[in-house]
């Protein structure tokens, strides 16, 4: 609520925002299933009321507001005023409305006006809930035995996913260190990156290439030429950091200054993604190599 202000802010900027980075909506029903993320639909929609039913069983165990409610026939007003809640209710209360306040919030304004939010920002206060079903979890009868079977769903239902999601980190590190073994000794601050990738050149390229100058091409909606300028490789070793094989608009452009490219990595992968590094050299040098 203390960021609302802020929205107007980014109302002005609204057609910055889109065109950089084009957050698409994605929806309540999309929202509120991944706080139980898996690949079964049914385990998620399990959780879910799971949730509810040990969160209202426990509320009314502690508040007997469902009695309260019953006993009252005047109404939700004078209900309510015999409701006493301990501060650790209180605390999952602002929890769950925390959470689903900011998912009807985001949404809302979503509808009326221009998407605002991604589920890796809605990812940080799930945990909340995650944490409160724990502890509802840990107050019912045989909670233990509620736990264990809890734990099993999850294990059961995600363990596919997890296994997948280690197999492939551990073959992108493995990727990675190849990429800067090949080229981290022959790049240096008298090298010279041009990239097309927006990341590498954002952030990437300062954390691998530190001493090596570099410039973003081929995208106008950022920064950086539009493409490739003069090179002066008598000078200066220029590189070109790649997410995709090399265009033929780009060998080309190279071809009309009598260069060429000798390719180091193919496939490679460095930051988050693909990457295909050459070499930029001359032309002669690359028909002699043939």
């Amino acid at each position: 609520m203390l960021l609302m202000p802020w929205l107007f802010f980014a109302m002005d900027e609204k057609g910055a925002i889109i065109t950089n980075y084009g957050i698409e909506p994605i929806g309540y029903v999309t929202c509120i299933g991944y706080i139980f993320q898996t690949n079964y639909k049914a385990i998620k929609l399990l959780l879910l009321a799971a949730f509810f039913t040990v969160f209202i069983i426990n509320l009314n165990n502690d508040t007997y507001i469902l009695d309260i409610l019953h006993k009252e026939k005047l109404g939700l007003k004078n209900s309510f005023r015999k409701l006493t809640l301990t501060n650790e209710w209180v605390w999952m209360l602002s929890g769950v409305i925390a959470v689903f306040g900011t998912i009807i919030l985001s949404e809302t304004f979503t509808q009326l006006f221009f998407p605002i939010i991604g589920l890796r920002y809605l990812y940080p206060s799930y945990v909340i809930l995650w944490l409160i079903f724990a502890i509802n979890v840990s107050k019912i009868k045989f909670n233990k035995l509620w736990m264990f079977i809890l734990m099993f769903v999850i294990f059961v239902s995600c363990y596919p996913s997890l296994i997948s999601t280690i197999q492939a980190e551990q073959k992108n590190n493995q990727r990675l260190e190849s990429t800067l073994k090949i080229t981290q000794s022959e790049i240096d601050e008298n090298s010279f990156i041009y990239t097309d990738i927006v990341h590498f050149a954002w952030t990437v390229a300062g954390v691998y290439y530190r001493q090596t100058p570099h410039d973003l091409f081929g995208h106008d909606e950022w920064w950086g030429p539009a493409e490739l300028p003069e090179l002066d490789i008598k000078k200066t070793d220029f590189w070109l950091f790649l997410g995709n094989p090399i265009s033929e608009e780009v060998a080309r452009n190279l071809r009309d200054q009598e260069l060429d490219v000798e390719i180091v990595v193919d496939k490679g992968y460095i930051g988050t993604g693909d990457v295909w590094i050459y070499k930029i050299i001359q032309k002669n040098r690359a028909m002699e190599g043939n």
